[in-house]
């Protein structure tokens, strides 16, 4: 904040009442700053105070990659906060990324049925929107960004009278920060090499950071695997190692895991199959219905690659036979690897790319690092 005594030119000071006349004090206060973080971080607690919300934040315009990204954000979860912080979507997806190209407010208390939501936000943070407001930052014959309200908490949904007053403060916080010429600029990241980059797992799901964006996804073993080569980098493993990661085993053991000669599936792992087919179905229904488009590619993937392993394995009359346990090793690594490279290019194309150059498979695996200098925190 401003250095000097601002007298009620604080969060706290402002009540709901007319929606003009908080507009009009908030905007008189922010003439006490001389700074645009300064103005954004009052203005979002400001309103988040007035409009008695669960969460208020300013999402700004990066034209490098036509994305909009979180810089500002008055959220109480610290942990909501920082998962926010790491994320990115291109202005053509989410009701933010239409309220920035349509340059119009929305305000809308039945979020999930809203075709426009984009939940992958959700999934990534663990909030649950139900009710939105947002509204453009217009400067001059530019919009710089959004504002936007989250849940109300004292009220099952937004009034009219909360519309208005998200615009009329979205047009006097985009004129604060013209008045003082800096409008935020889009961050840069280190020149240096040794980005903090993390892969980690955090019970079901993992938290994954590459070149300053941040997501969620879903546990499944091709992240153990590329994990492992990831905090070995340039050394190589043989497939059957991989396989038994967190097995109470040891490589001496590993040709124990695969019976040969025994059918390829038997009656139980049938039955386990296609209960996980069904249960794959009801998740990909209901993300439809939520249009959580990262977590539909995730689902379809899996259910895609499940399908074609079954139709591989089946055979005619239950007659085929398992393969050798390095050979069975081998395939098994590289699908799991080759499902979890899948699964995070529905969140961060970069990074699948940069995995799917780096990682090599087959017999032995390994994490090439002189192909990027990335350092990992696993």
């Amino acid at each position: 904040m401003a250095n000097g005594d601002v007298g009620e030119a604080s969060p706290e000071a402002f009540h709901q009442s007319d929606p003009r006349r908080v507009a009009l004090e908030i905007g008189l206060a922010l003439s006490a700053y001389s700074q645009s973080s300064e103005i954004i971080t009052f203005a979002i607690g400001g309103l988040c105070n007035v409009l008695r919300v669960q969460s208020v934040a300013v999402l700004l315009f990066d034209p490098s990659g036509d994305e909009l990204y979180f810089p500002y954000i008055a959220e109480p979860d610290p942990i909501v906060a920082n998962r926010l912080a790491g994320i990115r979507f291109s202005t053509d997806r989410g009701i933010a990324g239409w309220v920035f190209r349509h340059r119009e407010a929305v305000s809308i208390n039945d979020v999930a049925n809203d075709e426009r939501f984009l939940g992958a936000v959700d999934q990534l943070t663990g909030r649950t929107t139900r009710a939105l407001l947002c509204a453009p930052l217009l400067w001059q014959d530019r919009t710089i960004g959004v504002i936007e309200a989250v849940n109300p908490t004292d009220r099952s949904g937004f009034t009219d009278d909360d519309l208005l007053l998200l615009q009329l403060l979205a047009d006097q916080l985009a004129a604060a920060i013209g008045r003082v010429g800096d409008c935020p600029a889009v961050p840069t990241p280190p020149a240096e090499t040794g980005l903090a980059n993390v892969f980690r797992r955090e019970g079901d799901y993992w938290t994954i950071s590459f070149e300053s964006k941040t997501f969620r996804v879903k546990h499944c073993k091709g992240l153990s695997h590329i994990a492992h080569l990831l905090r070995h980098p340039n050394r190589e493993f043989h497939s059957g190692e991989l396989v038994t990661l967190g097995l109470e085993t040891s490589a001496q053991t590993i040709g124990q895991l695969f019976a040969d000669a025994d059918p390829i599936l038997d009656t139980r792992a049938r039955r386990e199959y296609g209960l996980r087919l069904e249960e794959l179905q009801e998740e990909l229904e209901e993300a439809r219905r939520c249009n959580d488009l990262g977590r539909i590619d995730v689902l379809q993937n899996e259910l895609d690659v499940l399908t074609d392993e079954l139709r591989r394995v089946t055979g005619l009359a239950g007659g085929r036979r398992a393969a050798s346990p390095a050979e069975r090793a081998r395939v098994s690594v590289t699908r799991a690897i080759g499902l979890a490279v899948k699964n995070i290019a529905a969140y961060d194309q970069r990074l699948a790319t940069h995995l799917a150059r780096a990682i090599r498979t087959g017999t032995f695996c390994s994490y090439l690092s002189t192909t990027c200098s990335h350092d990992w925190h696993l």
